[in-house]
């Protein structure tokens, strides 16, 4: 019989190539639909006005969003996974803006790119300076301060008509 630490280093073996395997075929399922599908595949770009509501919502989010030096927003079409559980290939417009503030300390934190991701012109999630996704999905009851704030921004997007 093998002893518990064996069994639950190959339980956690067996996950993690699970897991590996799982990412690697959304890899290659989106690197597919990037080659193979027109531009209308990604639907309407993002409206007219966003990158002015995406620069104000981070800047409510800064420790002090006056020192901030925000960059204006580009347009880029990419892929994103349907959810954190979901490897449906979703493609969406991002709108990328960069941003420098300052953090607790009073110093600059150099410039970190923020994505605003649109799908058929609704925002659908947003992926922050560090590269964590934030998915807008209204119906989550339970969730972080940043997917709250991703929610908020996505119904003051819908308020004021995008």
């Amino acid at each position: 019989m093998r002893p518990p630490r064996m069994k639950t280093a190959c339980a956690l073996a067996l996950v993690a190539s699970c897991l590996t395997a799982c990412g690697s075929l959304y890899r290659d399922r989106a690197a597919e639909f990037v080659q193979t599908q027109p531009e209308s595949a990604w639907g309407p770009k993002p409206p007219a006005g966003h990158a002015k509501t995406e620069a104000e919502w981070l800047r409510r989010q800064l420790k002090d969003p006056y020192s901030a030096d925000i960059r204006p927003a580009t347009l880029s079409r990419t892929v994103l996974p349907a959810s954190c559980t979901d490897g449906t290939v979703v493609p969406v417009w991002c709108s990328n803006i960069a941003v420098n503030a300052k953090n607790s300390f009073g110093a600059y934190t150099g410039f970190k790119t923020w994505m605003f991701c649109y799908s058929n012109g609704s925002l659908f999630a947003t992926v922050d300076g560090d590269g964590i996704k934030t998915w807008a999905d209204r119906s989550v009851s339970s969730c972080s301060g940043l997917q709250r704030a991703t929610i908020d921004l996505h119904r003051d997007t819908e308020r004021l008509g995008f």
